[in-house]
């Protein structure tokens, strides 16, 4: 059957995937998305909590997930005088922008939190 779903994706070397592939594939796709284990217990038939969990891999979006967690949780927090102080200096270099360039259009991503 993996073969066969293989060549209809047409994914390269067709040969090469079992069902199993997709059986793990469409396991960590499922948990990517927000299933919880009892969605991903009924979707691959496994009573064992820790069975299901073993079909889970590690993709690339929940790396990122992960990580942006981690970093969100010890960078700063910005002050309002932070992007206060930045919103001064962006209108202060404005001022400094020979004429003829005036008429350029500048927008500010600096929004308080």
């Amino acid at each position: 059957m993996g073969k066969d779903i293989a060549a209809l994706l047409k994914l390269p070397n067709p040969e090469q995937y079992s069902g199993h592939s997709f059986r793990r594939s469409s396991a960590t796709i499922l948990v990517d998305a927000g299933g919880d284990i009892t969605a991903l217990k009924r979707h691959g038939g496994w009573k064992s909590t820790a069975v299901a969990e073993g079909y889970i891999d590690e993709s690339v979006k929940n790396k990122t997930n992960t990580a942006n967690k981690i970093s969100s949780s010890i960078q700063p927090k910005k002050s309002k005088e932070f992007y206060e102080t930045n919103r001064q200096s962006e209108i202060t270099s404005v001022a400094s922008i020979p004429g003829h360039l005036h008429n350029l259009k500048i927008s500010s991503n600096l929004t308080p939190s």
